[in-house]
């Protein structure tokens, strides 16, 4: 009984709210106004909750972290935070390099879910770089993907100073900046290949 009600509570039913909405058609039918009662106060309390929630992934420690300015383009200077676990200092840590969504037109480093991403691989023993991009409003996919390759290069160029294991590097992203790393692993593995081939 037990896992029938654990398979409940993870079912598609209960994760994706759909009661709530069988409710509301129930009380639409039997009266409008308590209907639209029922709507605004789970309205409130789902806001309520948005915003007092925490993100899942927060670890309750404090994490430090070191911005630095990474390539000056003409729009601005380019930057990003490396957040480093509170182990005993390493004289290299493996690092993963994380690049945020926003579906190539918005989005920053340290909006909140990239900050709990970082924090939370931090957590975990990793170092964890988030990285600014120029937008594709104004830029071509050219600009950004060379925006990733500069701040990568810059981690490896420093590597030394900022403790990072240069050849101990993941990339990671969320949405666009997921399909940014993979842009730039795919576009990188071609070119070797390309040259490899190439009589």
């Amino acid at each position: 009984m037990s896992k029938l009600k654990e398979n409940f509570k993870k079912s598609f039913f209960i994760v994706n709210k759909i009661y709530l909405y069988i409710i509301f058609i129930l009380l639409s039918f039997v009266d409008f106004t308590l209907a639209f009662y029922y709507f605004i106060i789970s309205i409130i309390i789902f806001l309520g909750k948005l915003l007092t929630s925490k993100l899942p992934l927060e670890p309750k420690k404090n994490f430090n972290y070191e911005t630095y300015s990474y390539k000056k383009s003409n729009e601005k200077d380019l930057k990003m935070d490396i957040w480093y676990p509170n182990s005993p200092p390493q004289k290299s840590y493996p690092l993963v390099f994380f690049c945020h969504g926003g579906g190539w037109i918005s989005g920053f480093r340290n909006q909140k879910n990239n900050v709990s991403w970082c924090k939370y691989l931090a957590s975990k023993g990793f170092c964890a770089c988030s990285i600014d991009y120029r937008y594709g409003i104004k830029n071509s996919m050219d600009d950004i993907l060379s925006d990733y390759t500069d701040a990568l290069n810059y981690i490896k160029k420093n590597s030394e100073k900022l403790n990072i294991d240069k050849n101990n590097i993941v990339l990671m992203g969320l949405s666009a900046g997921g399909h940014l790393s993979l842009l730039y692993s795919t576009y990188n593995s071609f070119i070797k290949d390309d040259k490899k081939w190439k009589v």
